[in-house]
């Protein structure tokens, strides 16, 4: 290239070397082979694009393409759009007659109680229990969301505490009774009794139940759990007590010797505010529960202490009027 004198010496001897090659790549094929192939030649705008050595279809080919492509169209499986006829009149007009069987149905379904009852629990049991996936329709929209996995990160019992236990077994047990394919309609309840449908109905409900007490600002909420546990005439005892480590070992000295005095031991709280706290949290652990003691902001007000607050309040209230 450097003994070419100008660009066009140069560009002719680069085109004398393309056609060498070319004619060096053409020898190489067979006759055979350039009987089966043919070249391939398209215009780029400027120029032609030559590909040579394209396999030329033969009738087997086109035989056996044909039949795959048959083949790919029986394994499909084709969805078209069913025809709906609301789409023939205006929006406006579909949306508020939808609107109107909607409050037909709500009031049918409010005479019929053993149908609304059925309904309501299968819609719960949807979130609360395994099942498979189906179509199916959901008219109602009403869900209970478990925070069984929140609850056990955060109570020192966890995995193995005798609630979340309890409510794990109860799980498997109703889970067992399900029919198959429970999941895909909701009538199979109309067969149950209502002893039945309320057990599985209570279940699912107790899931929904949230009383975890935020601090707020420096001060903590309420316990949203108070009338529940009136109504149920609830002992917490039955489900959980202090222990050394898990509570009273989160204490201080003064505040385990208060429980001591709440608990009407007055005279052991004195030898107790005198131990180390681990000991004295070990000794509380044993005392304590043999009489029953709970924390006062772990049970639900009495109704008597409920009626003196309120007259307080009514009380403070009056004065700031006056």
């Amino acid at each position: 290239m450097e003994a070419t004198e100008s660009y066009d010496d140069e560009y002719e001897l680069q085109q004398d070397i393309d056609d060498i090659y070319c004619e060096a790549q053409y020898r190489e094929a067979t006759p055979e082979f350039r009987a089966a192939h043919g070249i391939w030649v398209s215009w780029d705008g400027s120029n032609f694009q030559v590909q040579p050595g394209i396999r030329k279809l033969t009738d087997e080919d086109r035989v056996a393409e044909e039949q795959a492509r048959q083949e790919r169209e029986s394994n499909v499986i084709r969805h078209t759009t069913p025809e709906i006829p609301a789409d023939a009149y205006p929006a406006t007009l579909v949306k508020a007659m939808s609107a109107e069987r909607t409050l037909a149905v709500q009031a049918e379904l409010a005479g019929r109680p053993d149908v609304s009852v059925a309904l309501l629990t299968w819609t719960l049991c949807l979130s609360m229990f395994d099942r498979s996936y189906g179509k199916r329709s959901e008219p109602l929209k009403a869900s209970v969301s478990s925070n069984q996995y929140h609850l056990a990160s955060l109570a020192p019992s966890g995995e193995e505490g005798k609630a979340l236990t309890a409510l794990k077994a109860q799980k498997e047990a109703l889970q067992a009774t399900l029919p198959e394919n429970w999941h895909l309609d909701f009538t199979w309840l109309l067969s149950w009794s209502a002893e039945q449908v309320n057990t599985l109905l209570g279940f699912c409900a107790a899931h929904g139940i949230n009383g975890i007490q935020e601090r707020m600002y420096n001060h903590t909420q309420k316990s949203e759990l108070d009338g529940l546990e009136a109504a149920l005439d609830f002992d917490l005892r039955k489900w959980w007590q202090p222990d050394a480590e898990s509570y009273f070992g989160k204490l201080t000295i003064p505040q385990i010797g208060k429980a001591y005095e709440e608990a009407g031991l007055s005279a052991r709280a004195g030898e107790i505010v005198k131990l180390k706290r681990r000991d004295a949290a070990k000794a509380a652990e044993q005392d304590l529960n043999a009489q029953g003691w709970l924390p006062d902001w772990m049970v639900r007000t009495s109704p008597a202490a409920e009626a003196e607050e309120a007259t307080e309040t009514d009380a403070h209230t009056t004065d700031h009027a006056a």
